[in-house]
Order: C-alpha cells, then sequence, then structure tokens
C-alpha cells in the first residue's frame, strides 16, 4: 500500500497542461552508410506459389476493411468516391471484380533471395511478388512496396496471403493491373533468426528493396511473365516502409552502383509516393519518444488517439532498441535497458501479464513470438510503472526515460545513429508525392511537414504533399463503442488508394 500511495503522489506530481509547440525543426544534411553490392550477390534460389485470389473474393474481403465495423459504411464510400485525391474509387461499383482489365485471379509466389545484411554479410530473405493473370503486355507497372511494422516475424507479405495488409494490396494494386514486389526484410519471414533492423538502419532495408527487385525480374523471366518491355517502377510503403521508399529514392539518385543496379533491370524510376513515414528520427521521433503523450499535449505532436500512442509507444521504442542493442552496441542490452522493462518483469500486475504461456522471456525473445497483439500487450504491461529520474511510465505519462539505461542519452553514438537515418533534408528530382494524415497517433505528421520543407529548402523538384483528414473515414474497433476517425494502423486500408491515383496518371 506504501508503495501505491508513493506512485499516485508522483503520478500527480506529472499532471501538467504542458508546453504545446511542436517539435523543432532543424535543417540539417546527414551522412550515411552505404553497402555497395554488385549483381553477384544477388541470386533468386528459390520461389514457389503460396496462394491465388480471385477478384471476386478480394472485393468481398476489402469492403469489410474499407468499412471497418461499420453497420452503414456509405460514410466512408461518398467521402472517397468524390475525392479527386483518391481518384474517385467507388466502393459502389464494385472496382475490383469489375477491373478495366479483366482480371480474374492473382498468384502471390514467396521469393527467397540472397541480399547484404548490416554487417555487409550475405543473407537469405524472403518476399512477396503479386502478379495478376493476364497477358504479360497488359501489365501497368512494377510497384516496390515497403510494409509497415509488424511485431512477430510471420505478419509479413510472404507469410501473410490471408492477413489484412496482403489483401489490400492485392485489392487495390495488382487487381488493376500492376505486379507488387514486397520485401519481408532482413530479421522477418525466412529469415527470422536474425534480429530485424528496425527503422534506424533504413538504407539497408532499401537495399533490401533493390535485391527483392531483382530476385523479382529473374522470377519474372524465368516463368515468361516478363517479356523485356521497359516497365514503369512505382515505390511506396506505409510507416517504416514509408521511410524505406523515401531512402530508396536517395540511394537510387546519390549512389551510382545502386542506380546502375535499378538500370539494368527493365524497371524504370518513375514515382515515389511515401506513406506517413518515420523521416525525422533525430527530432520529431526522438522527441515523441522522450515526451508524455497524453490529454494535456497531444496537439504537440498532432496526436489523434493519445489511448492509442500510449499503448503502442513501448513496443514501437523496444522494437528499435533491440536492434541497436544489437548491431551497434554488439548485443549489450544492458548497456540499453532498464534491466526489468529487458526482462520483462511486472511492477504491480500479476507475473502472468508479461509472461508468455506461463513463461518469463525477455524482449529479444518476445519479438519471436507469433502475435503482433499478444507482443504489443505483453511489453506495455513489462513497461507499466516503471520508474527513473522520478518519471514514471504509465498510460498519459509515458516517456520512455524510465524504460532505459540512464547512460543512453550520454551515448553521442545513439544520437548520431539517429541523425545518419534522418531523410527529410535532401535534394530530389524523381517525381515524389509525400501522404500523410493531418492527425497520427504513432508517426507524427511532423515527419512529413518537414520532409516536404526539408526537400523544398533543398532545390527539390517535381515534388508535392497530399495531408488527408481523418475525419473523411471512420472505423469501429469494438461494437458498442461510437466509431473513431481512422489512425494510423488503418492508414494503408485507405492511403494506398492515393498512390494508386498517382501511379495511374502515368501512362
Amino acid at each position: 500500500m506504501y508503495k501505491l500511495i508513493s506512485l499516485l503522489f508522483i503520478f500527480s506530481s506529472l499532471i501538467s497542461c504542458g508546453d504545446n509547440k511542436g517539435p523543432v525543426y532543424l535543417a540539417k544534411s546527414n551522412t550515411y552508410t552505404f553497402w555497395q553490392m554488385n549483381s553477384s550477390e544477388i541470386q533468386l534460389l528459390n520461389n514457389s506459389k503460396i496462394y491465388t485470389y480471385t477478384t471476386e473474393s478480394l472485393e468481398t474481403n476489402y469492403e469489410k476493411i474499407f468499412c471497418g465495423n461499420l453497420q452503414d459504411c456509405s460514410f466512408n464510400i461518398n467521402n472517397i468516391k468524390n475525392s479527386t485525391l483518391f481518384g474517385n474509387f467507388n466502393l459502389d461499383t464494385k472496382p475490383i471484380v469489375n477491373n478495366s482489365l479483366g482480371i480474374k485471379s492473382i498468384n502471390l509466389y514467396r521469393l527467397i533471395y540472397t541480399t547484404l545484411g548490416q554487417f555487409g554479410e550475405k543473407r537469405k530473405v524472403s518476399g512477396a511478388l503479386f502478379v495478376p493473370n493476364i497477358d504479360p503486355h497488359k501489365i501497368k507497372g512494377i510497384i516496390l512496396f515497403f510494409h509497415p511494422t509488424v511485431f512477430d516475424k510471420h505478419s509479413v507479405p510472404s507469410y501473410a496471403a490471408t492477413q489484412k495488409s496482403d489483401q489490400v494490396l492485392a485489392a487495390i494494386f495488382v487487381a488493376q493491373g500492376y505486379i507488387v514486389a514486397a520485401p519481408d526484410y532482413i530479421g522477418l519471414g525466412y529469415d527470422e533468426s536474425m534480429v530485424h533492423p528496425y527503422i534506424l538502419y533504413p538504407q539497408i532495408n532499401a537495399l533490401d528493396g533493390l535485391a527483392m527487385l531483382i530476385a523479382s525480374q529473374q522470377f519474372l523471366t524465368q516463368k515468361k511473365l516478363f517479356n523485356h518491355q521497359k516497365l514503369p517502377l512505382y515505390i511506396t510503403g506505409s510507416s517504416e516502409g514509408g521511410a524505406y521508399a523515401l531512402w530508396f529514392s536517395r540511394l537510387y539518385q546519390e549512389q551510382s552502383t545502386f542506380k546502375i543496379l535499378i538500370n539494368s533491370t527493365n524497371f524504370n524510376v518513375t514515382k515515389i509516393v511515401p506513406i506517413s513515414g518515420a523521416y525525422d528520427l533525430s527530432g520529431v521521433m526522438y522527441n515523441y519518444l522522450f515526451s508524455d503523450i497524453n490529454i494535456f499535449n497531444k496537439s504537440k505532436f498532432n496526436v489523434a488517439n493519445v489511448f492509442y500512442a500510449a499503448k503502442l509507444k513501448s513496443s514501437l521504442f523496444a522494437n528499435a532498441m533491440l536492434a541497436y542493442s544489437y548491431y551497434t552496441e554488439n548485443g549489450n542490452f544492458s548497456k540499453v535497458f532498464n534491466p526489468n522493462f529487458f526482462n520483462m518483469i511486472c511492477t504491480f500486475q500479476l507475473e502472468s501479464s508479461c509472461q508468455f504461456m506461463g513463461k518469463q522471456i525477455n524482449l529479444l525473445e518476445a519479438f519471436s513470438q507469433n502475435s503482433t497483439l499478444d507482443i504489443a500487450q505483453k511489453v506495455s504491461n513489462a513497461a507499466a510503472f516503471k520508474i527513473a529520474n522520478k518519471t514514471i511510465f504509465i498510460n498519459q505519462f509515458n516517456s520512455v526515460v524510465p524504460l532505459i539505461n540512464p547512460n543512453l542519452l550520454k551515448n553521442s553514438q545513439f544520437m548520431s545513429l539517429l541523425t545518419n537515418g534522418d531523410i527529410y533534408y535532401w535534394h530530389s528530382t524523381v517525381p515524389t508525392t509525400i501522404v500523410y494524415f493531418k492527425h497520427d497517433s504513432i508517426v507524427s505528421n511532423y515527419n512529413s511537414l518537414y520532409a516536404y520543407t526539408g526537400m523544398l529548402a533543398n532545390n527539390s523538384t517535381n515534388l508535392t504533399q497530399i495531408p488527408v483528414n481523418n475525419a473523411w473515414l471512420k472505423r469501429r474497433t469494438i461494437n458498442y463503442l461510437p466509431a473513431f476517425d481512422v489512425d494510423h494502423g488503418a492508414s494503408s486500408y485507405y492511403l494506398l488508394i492515393i498512390a494508386l491515383n498517382q501511379f495511374n496518371q502515368f501512362k
């Protein structure tokens, strides 16, 4: 009881309205590490067809996803079909099954191929290739898609054929005549034994996208699904993948060997559409993590739902810092984490709240479990009530300070890594449209605002931005609660339609 009273005292002392000014924009150039790769290091090792979709089933399933448990979906449908940003996409006309190319089915293949890891080693990884069953001459182009964050190893494109994320890709892009290549990433999918170089190492993930494209061309040629016509190459990605999509464009424009390898395929870089990405790691994302996201200061980061933000913040942070510990600190987790948090020791809850199937495991082991929702919940439970420097981690008071080794913030190597991962202040000439929600609870839209501002400041051309009003779309997660404006977790279900519209403008 004494401990509880003490905690309540600390909790009450922290309540304040806070500073509602947004994170500061700092114009700064950065350096980054790029692994040189040659064509001999990229090999298609194996392939298998793992699923066949019908456009009829995709139509039915995507409508359910789009409507988000609403009894009446007319609000969502009407707002999208009346918007030129979405290309007047109209679910009432059954656009997936009634596609203009007469596509009836789509094959999903898993490719196993080689790429380079963060240490320069050759790795065997996996990726998904979605191919519409039509005459290859009718293919509109190939889309390289970088998927958003997942916590478990197999909720990735080539292992998640029946999950929402894959069905959305097939329904929005492939049913309209595009091939989609989607890497699973290092440390996920086939490469599950490795730690995923999550978000802090964007260049190596962009390089994996290049390897996936080359492996895809090899496969398409072998299967005679590709007739050597020059195909437009479109790049997109959401959340974590949004940053990798923009980094892919930067490497293409700044690294000659990267560009040579792309040009060696018959894919012609045409358009980049990054969606809601973490582009400013050292500024926006750092401040988001080390600030309280609560009802008093949610406007500081344009957050839509503070409870959603608080729920996922500890898992996102843990995922990133596991990567940092492994790749930069040689696996020295005690140098990075509060040991009680790393070992997932509950503070006040029942021990079972932080355990998996009655077993006490650490964060590294937790991110090898097979349910993203379970991982997020257990990590959130382990983070709750941790205390450091008169700061407590609990719901609306969720600075990650109590979750770390206090020496981390004095580590210049950590701060330098964040800066090297920034992709908001650079020069681009490839047509690029930055898409984002006006309010985002996980990846603040200041990332997108600053990317647009910084790229313009560097005299970038062919650059546009599309901010989207969250209130145009509603979802209901629990039947007896009101519907909420759509937020970050469901963003790709809708914003990929904007990417489709952008790509369709190129003939």
